[in-house]
Protein backbone atom coordinates (compact mmCIF):
# COMPACT_ATOMS: atom_id res chain seq x y z
CA UNK A 1 0.00 0.00 0.00
CA UNK A 2 2.87 2.15 1.21
CA UNK A 3 4.44 1.94 -2.97
CA UNK A 4 1.37 2.43 -4.27
CA UNK A 5 0.89 5.55 -2.03
CA UNK A 6 4.26 6.86 -3.23
CA UNK A 7 4.03 6.30 -7.12
CA UNK A 8 0.87 8.41 -7.13
CA UNK A 9 2.59 10.84 -4.84
CA UNK A 10 4.93 11.19 -7.53
CA UNK A 11 3.32 10.80 -10.34
CA UNK A 12 1.38 13.59 -9.29
CA UNK A 13 4.02 15.64 -8.13
CA UNK A 14 5.23 15.26 -11.96
CA UNK A 15 2.29 16.96 -13.27
CA UNK A 16 2.01 19.65 -11.00
CA UNK A 17 5.27 20.88 -11.63
CA UNK A 18 4.64 19.65 -15.38
CA UNK A 19 1.90 22.39 -15.16
CA UNK A 20 3.86 25.01 -13.64
CA UNK A 21 6.69 24.42 -16.20
CA UNK A 22 4.35 24.98 -19.36
CA UNK A 23 2.65 27.51 -17.45
CA UNK A 24 5.39 29.81 -16.84
CA UNK A 25 6.87 29.46 -20.26
CA UNK A 26 3.36 30.60 -21.21
CA UNK A 27 4.06 33.29 -18.87
CA UNK A 28 7.19 33.90 -20.52
CA UNK A 29 6.71 33.71 -24.01
CA UNK A 30 3.50 36.75 -23.05
CA UNK A 31 6.09 38.51 -21.54
CA UNK A 32 8.53 38.57 -24.07
CA UNK A 33 5.66 39.24 -27.06
CA UNK A 34 4.52 42.17 -24.99
CA UNK A 35 8.33 43.68 -24.69
CA UNK A 36 8.72 43.08 -28.77
CA UNK A 37 5.66 45.14 -28.90
CA UNK A 38 6.03 47.75 -26.61
CA UNK A 39 9.51 48.30 -28.36
CA UNK A 40 7.84 48.24 -31.73
CA UNK A 41 5.17 50.71 -30.94
CA UNK A 42 7.90 52.99 -29.10
CA UNK A 43 10.61 53.12 -32.04
CA UNK A 44 7.35 53.81 -34.47
CA UNK A 45 6.60 56.85 -32.73
CA UNK A 46 9.70 58.67 -33.13
CA UNK A 47 10.05 62.02 -35.28
CA UNK A 48 13.51 62.86 -35.03
CA UNK A 49 16.84 61.32 -33.50
CA UNK A 50 15.87 64.32 -30.65
CA UNK A 51 13.28 62.45 -29.99
CA UNK A 52 14.56 58.86 -29.32
CA UNK A 53 14.76 57.08 -25.94
CA UNK A 54 13.80 58.81 -22.69
CA UNK A 55 15.59 57.58 -19.75
CA UNK A 56 12.32 56.87 -18.55
CA UNK A 57 11.70 54.32 -21.32
CA UNK A 58 15.04 53.25 -21.32
CA UNK A 59 14.60 52.00 -17.38
CA UNK A 60 11.44 50.46 -18.25
CA UNK A 61 12.56 48.24 -21.10
CA UNK A 62 16.01 46.95 -18.56
CA UNK A 63 13.39 46.09 -16.03
CA UNK A 64 11.40 44.11 -18.63
CA UNK A 65 14.61 42.54 -20.00
CA UNK A 66 15.68 41.47 -16.57
CA UNK A 67 12.03 40.24 -15.62
CA UNK A 68 12.07 38.26 -18.62
CA UNK A 69 15.21 36.63 -17.22
CA UNK A 70 14.30 36.12 -13.82
CA UNK A 71 11.33 34.09 -15.70
CA UNK A 72 13.85 31.73 -17.45
CA UNK A 73 15.89 31.41 -14.34
CA UNK A 74 12.82 29.80 -12.69
CA UNK A 75 12.17 28.29 -15.61
CA UNK A 76 15.85 26.23 -15.23
CA UNK A 77 15.39 25.57 -11.73
CA UNK A 78 11.83 24.24 -12.33
CA UNK A 79 13.37 22.01 -15.28
CA UNK A 80 15.84 20.87 -13.08
CA UNK A 81 13.97 19.79 -10.46
CA UNK A 82 12.11 17.58 -12.21
CA UNK A 83 15.01 16.31 -14.22
CA UNK A 84 16.97 15.69 -11.19
CA UNK A 85 14.82 15.98 -8.86
CA UNK A 86 16.67 18.29 -7.33
CA UNK A 87 16.70 22.63 -6.54
CA UNK A 88 19.88 24.04 -6.87
CA UNK A 89 20.72 26.64 -4.95
CA UNK A 90 23.05 28.51 -7.08
CA UNK A 91 20.42 28.47 -9.00
CA UNK A 92 17.65 30.15 -7.11
CA UNK A 93 20.63 32.32 -6.17
CA UNK A 94 20.99 33.72 -9.61
CA UNK A 95 17.49 34.73 -9.50
CA UNK A 96 17.47 36.08 -6.37
CA UNK A 97 20.76 38.15 -7.48
CA UNK A 98 18.76 39.30 -10.85
CA UNK A 99 15.78 39.94 -8.69
CA UNK A 100 17.31 42.41 -6.31
CA UNK A 101 19.04 44.12 -9.59
CA UNK A 102 15.62 44.73 -10.65
CA UNK A 103 14.67 46.40 -7.57
CA UNK A 104 17.90 48.50 -7.43
CA UNK A 105 17.19 49.54 -11.34
CA UNK A 106 13.36 50.37 -9.88
CA UNK A 107 14.89 52.06 -6.95
CA UNK A 108 14.39 55.41 -6.61
CA UNK A 109 18.02 57.16 -4.92
CA UNK A 110 16.43 60.60 -4.58
CA UNK A 111 13.23 59.26 -2.49
CA UNK A 112 14.81 56.07 -1.13
CA UNK A 113 15.39 56.39 2.47
CA UNK A 114 18.93 55.37 3.87
CA UNK A 115 17.89 52.15 5.52
CA UNK A 116 16.02 51.00 1.96
CA UNK A 117 19.29 51.67 0.53
CA UNK A 118 21.49 49.86 2.79
CA UNK A 119 19.26 47.11 2.91
CA UNK A 120 19.11 46.18 -0.67
CA UNK A 121 22.73 46.64 -0.15
CA UNK A 122 23.42 44.16 2.48
CA UNK A 123 21.19 41.92 0.56
CA UNK A 124 23.47 42.06 -2.53
CA UNK A 125 26.81 41.08 -0.71
CA UNK A 126 24.84 38.25 0.93
CA UNK A 127 23.55 37.11 -2.16
CA UNK A 128 26.93 37.28 -3.98
CA UNK A 129 28.99 36.11 -1.37
CA UNK A 130 26.67 33.17 -0.91
CA UNK A 131 26.44 32.48 -4.53
CA UNK A 132 30.82 32.58 -4.41
CA UNK A 133 31.10 30.60 -1.24
CA UNK A 134 28.57 27.83 -3.04
CA UNK A 135 30.57 27.95 -6.36
CA UNK A 136 34.22 27.55 -4.65
CA UNK A 137 32.51 24.68 -2.53
CA UNK A 138 31.33 22.98 -5.94
CA UNK A 139 34.82 23.53 -7.43
CA UNK A 140 36.55 21.78 -3.94
CA UNK A 141 33.86 18.77 -4.17
CA UNK A 142 34.66 18.53 -7.78
CA UNK A 143 38.27 18.25 -7.30
CA UNK A 144 38.18 16.08 -4.74
CA UNK A 145 36.12 13.44 -6.35
CA UNK A 146 38.29 13.80 -9.07
CA UNK A 147 41.29 13.06 -6.86
CA UNK A 148 39.26 9.86 -5.44
CA UNK A 149 38.72 8.55 -9.19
Amino acid sequence: MKEIILKVHKKFEVLIITVILIMMMLVVAAAVFDMVVGLIGTFSSYTSADDFITVSELHDLFASFLLILIGIELLETVRMYLNENVIRVEVVLVVAIISVARHVIDLDNFKSDTHNILGTAGLILALTAGYYFIKRANKISAKNSEHKS
